[in-house]
């Protein structure tokens, strides 16, 4: 019986073993993870150190104030743009419908122009009608006088006419 005792007591050193080698396995692991976590914090510690010698021994804070700060002037920037934007927009509407008045007005006197050509025909050809009637109307005046002097003549001619 002791025998038994022995063995079971060696079974149970021999599960408690294994339960501690896993135990163990797991332990190993974590402190492999913690390891590699610290190396990695350790590089960006050191990394950090050598961006602040590249950076001139500034301080690093100052830096991302600084970045920050350039942001919001960036912003600022941005918000002004498009303002600007919206303003030229405004404009560029302002001078499509200025130009669109511009064809309008240029279509308006093109045809004024003509109208004008038109009048300036028009009255060309009544002066030409004046100039006619002007040269003819002296010619036209002595044979006027002459009938009237005929028709004297005639009057005079007839019985009981005036002489």
């Amino acid at each position: 019986m002791r025998r038994w005792i022995g063995v079971g007591l060696a079974a149970l050193v021999l599960v408690g073993s294994v339960g501690m080698f896993a135990v163990a396995l797991g332990a190993r692991s974590d402190a492999n993870e913690t390891l590699g976590g610290a190396l990695r914090l350790h590089n960006a510690q050191l990394d950090v150190a050598e961006a602040e010698r590249a950076l001139g021994n500034s301080d690093l804070g100052e830096a991302v104030r600084a970045a920050r700060s350039a942001n919001r002037v960036a912003l600022e920037v941005g918000r002004a743009t498009s303002k600007i934007v919206t303003l030229l927009r405004d404009t560029d509407d302002a001078a499509g419908a200025i130009a669109a008045s511009a064809r309008r007005g240029t279509r308006g006197a093109v045809f004024t122009r003509r109208q004008t050509e038109i009048v300036g025909d028009a009255l060309g050809a009544i002066a030409g009608y004046q100039r006619a009637a002007s040269r003819f109307s002296s010619d036209t005046n002595r044979s006027l006088r002459r009938i009237l002097a005929a028709l004297r003549r005639t009057n005079e001619e007839f019985p009981g006419g005036a002489r």
